[in-house]
């Protein structure tokens, strides 16, 4: 991998949403735990 395809997460900051998983699974305690950081302070 060179810098160029991944940059710094730095660069990104909150913005950046990780792709969701293809496990369903997965996918849905993704969600979840990206609301919790949404929701609680």
């Amino acid at each position: 991998m060179s810098d160029l395809e991944m940059p710094e997460p730095d660069e990104l900051g909150e913005l950046a949403v990780p792709e969701p998983p293809d496990d369903e699974v997965g996918r849905v305690l993704a969600e979840w735990d990206w609301r919790e950081k949404r929701v609680l302070p």
